[in-house]
């Protein structure tokens, strides 16, 4: 059992994104705007003689930058609290009573 307690605490973070507040996600989302706004700002500036190649590979480097952001909001200020999760622990099975 403490073994697998031991995998899910390591692994818990991918369940962050899963118990966002509304706050949170709220803000996360504003920022994601504010920097798409900019980034579409920036791209209007450059002088555009790109292949479709580079477009396609800009565009995925915005996007990756934009998804990296909002991550690490949302793990900044989201938290995992599982209570029950260490009431495991705290009361081991007795085998001694069957």
């Amino acid at each position: 059992m403490e073994r697998y307690l031991t995998t899910f605490h390591l692994t818990k973070e991918g369940l962050l994104e899963f118990r966002t507040l509304k706050a949170t996600r709220r803000e996360a989302n504003w920022k994601d705007c504010e920097l798409r706004e900019l980034m579409a700002k920036d791209n209007a500036n450059k002088v555009h003689n790109y292949t479709a190649t580079k477009c396609c590979q800009q565009a995925d480097q915005d996007r990756l930058q934009r998804f990296n952001q909002q991550t690490d909001l949302i793990c900044q200020e989201s938290h995992i609290k599982f209570i029950k999760m260490h009431n495991l622990l705290t009361f081991p099975p007795r085998y001694d009573v069957l």
